[in-house]
C-alpha cells in the first residue's frame, strides 16, 4: 500500500483499476481519520482505535496520514488545537486556563509549554503582542485623513 503511494507519486507504477480504487478508498479513510480527530479533539482516540474505526491497519494509517497531510495524525491534531487556541485567546472571552481546558489540555503548565513551543511565546505574551499590533493599527488609521494621505501634523 505505501509503495503504491510512493510509486504513484513518482509516476513509476502502472496499477490496475482495483489498485487505484483501493488507493482512493485509503485516502478517503485517511481524510475520515482527520475528521474523527477534529470531532474528538478534546479526547482523541488512540492511533490503534482510529485505525480500527476507519478500517486501516495502524502502520498504513500512520504512513498514509503523513503522506496526505505532511504530518502525523497527532501532529495534525496539535496544530488544529493551537489554531483553536489562537481564536479563543483573541476573542478574549476566556482566561488562559479556560482556553487550555476548552481545547483538551488537562493542565495549564502542559498547555503553556505546548503553546510556547508552537509560537515561541507564552499565551500571555502572545496576547500582549496581538494587542499592541491592534493598537498600532488603530493609531495608524487615526492618523490618516479622508483623502487617504497620512496626516503628518499629528
Amino acid at each position: 500500500m505505501l509503495m503504491w503511494f510512493v510509486m504513484t507519486a513518482q509516476g513509476t507504477f502502472h496499477s490496475t483499476a482495483q489498485e487505484q480504487l483501493h488507493f482512493v478508498q485509503s485516502v478517503e479513510r485517511i481524510h475520515y481519520t482527520k475528521d474523527i480527530l477534529i470531532r474528538n479533539s478534546n479526547n482523541p482516540p488512540s492511533l490503534l482505535a482510529l485505525a480500527r474505526q476507519v478500517g486501516l491497519n495502524d502502520c498504513t494509517l500512520k504512513k498514509g496520514f503523513r503522506q496526505v497531510f505532511g504530518t502525523s495524525a497527532f501532529g495534525y491534531l496539535h496544530d488544529y488545537r493551537m489554531q483553536q487556541v489562537q481564536q479563543l485567546l483573541l476573542e478574549r472571552k476566556m482566561k488562559v486556563e479556560e482556553v487550555a481546558h476548552a481545547v483538551g489540555y488537562a493542565s495549564r503548565s502542559s498547555f503553556i509549554a505546548a503553546f510556547n513551543k508552537k509560537f515561541g511565546v507564552s499565551p500571555s505574551a502572545y496576547l500582549v503582542r496581538k494587542n499592541s499590533k491592534k493598537i498600532s493599527t488603530l493609531i495608524f488609521e487615526q492618523k490618516k485623513i479622508p483623502s487617504g494621505r497620512q496626516n503628518n501634523s499629528v
